[in-house]
C-alpha cells in the first residue's frame, strides 16, 4: 500500500472525518480537510482545540475506488492559536504499529523501516 506522504510531490487536500478527544476531554467527530504533503507531517484545521501529544483518528470520506476506509491513528505534534476563521491548525504525524518483538507501546510516531 502506498503511503500518501511517500507519493505526494505537492500539497493535496482530502475530505476527512476526524475523531478524538478535545482539550476539554470531550469526544468529538467533525469533518475537515487534510493537507497531505511530501514528508512525515500533515496539516488539518479543526473547530475543536486538541492538545499536542494527543491521539486522534482520521478517516478519508472522499469517494474512491477503495470500498472500505478505516480510521488511521495520528499524533498531534503542534496546534496553532485560534485563527480568524475560528479554526485551529494542527500538525499531525501518522502513528504506525510497532513490530511484535517490541516491549514498548504498540504505536509509534514514525514509519516502520523498509517502507
Amino acid at each position: 500500500m502506498n503511503r500518501p506522504d511517500a507519493i505526494a510531490q505537492e500539497r493535496q487536500e482530502h475530505k476527512v472525518e476526524i475523531s478524538g478527544w478535545d482539550s476539554n476531554e470531550d469526544f468529538f467527530v467533525e469533518g475537515t480537510s487534510l493537507g497531505w504533503e511530501a514528508g512525515e507531517e500533515n496539516i488539518i484545521r479543526l473547530r475543536h482545540r486538541v492538545r499536542p501529544g494527543s491521539m486522534i483518528f482520521l478517516r478519508v470520506v472522499e469517494p474512491s475506488s477503495e470500498p472500505i476506509r478505516f480510521p488511521v491513528a495520528f499524533r498531534v505534534r503542534r496546534v496553532s492559536a485560534r485563527m480568524e476563521a475560528g479554526a485551529y491548525e494542527a500538525i499531525l504525524r501518522r502513528l504506525w504499529p510497532r513490530p511484535q518483538e517490541s516491549s514498548a507501546s504498540p504505536l509509534q510516531a514514525a514509519a516502520p523501516s523498509g517502507d
